[in-house]
């Protein structure tokens, strides 16, 4: 049990981690550490069987919204900056916009 639930809090970001689970309404490691907690204080081998179940189907819905995260975090990039390397972009030229200097853009005699 405890090497399970080591496991996955060390693939687990701490964004993710210190995120709520909408159906406990805990943090994700909250979740483990209960479920960690109930586990090892069973003396019961059904029931310990059943944590270490439970902690496999946390592990499993960690990895999820470890996923959806990295997705939001990648996102439509149609502002030309980059959530990467910590500088802006440039942004992108707005509509009808030659990317020329004012006094360039108009008829050429």
């Amino acid at each position: 049990l405890a090497k399970l639930a080591e496991g996955i809090k060390a693939a687990t970001p701490a964004e993710v981690g210190n995120a709520k689970d909408a159906a406990t309404g805990k943090t994700w490691y909250a979740d483990i550490d209960d479920t960690l907690t109930s586990g090892q204080a069973s003396a019961d081998t059904s029931d310990k069987l059943a944590h270490l179940q439970a902690l496999q189907s946390l592990k499993t819905k960690v990895a999820a919204a470890v996923e959806a995260a990295k997705t939001v975090g990648k996102g439509d990039d149609t502002t030309g900056t980059s959530d990467k390397g910590g500088g802006q972009g440039t942004p992108a030229p707005a509509p009808g916009d030659t990317g020329k200097d004012k006094g360039d853009e108009g008829s050429q005699p």
